[in-house]
């Protein structure tokens, strides 16, 4: 997933552009581990899936593009938490208050629609014996 594919899609956050935060934060929020946390909360917690993330984000993020005072960069990441979960077949299904943040206060729930996946997590769990003392 790319950036500029992010605002081809949502043409009304080309201002954010030509920032670098902007850009970080969509590869932040992009990364497999962090797709695979939202992915969780959203389908187990029956959380937003912002809900997850939304600490990480404010400490990372919120000072560098305004999420405090701008509803646009808030609006912004919602788009992006939607763009990206899309990708993996997520549509989204209902607005949920935000339990976990400071700054966002509601957010999107998402439904899982198969036919809709362009893209999927694959987790590699492995269990390792301890050895004894």
């Amino acid at each position: 997933m790319k950036f500029q594919e992010f605002i081809q899609t949502y043409p009304r956050f080309q201002k954010f552009n030509v920032t670098s935060c902007a850009q970080e934060l969509f590869h932040f929020l992009s990364q497999p581990e962090i797709v695979d946390r939202m992915i969780i909360i959203n389908d187990y917690g029956k959380l937003a899936p912002l809900d997850g993330i939304a600490n990480e984000i404010e400490n990372q993020f919120a000072d560098k593009i305004e999420l405090k005072s701008q509803l646009a960069a808030r609006q912004m990441v919602g788009a992006m938490v939607k763009f990206v979960l899309g990708e993996y077949g997520y549509s989204p299904e209902e607005r949920v208050s935000v339990k976990n943040s400071s700054i966002f206060k509601l957010a999107m729930r998402y439904k899982f629609v198969p036919q809709e996946q362009k893209m999927a997590l694959i987790r590699n769990i492995q269990a390792a014996k301890l050895q004894q003392q």
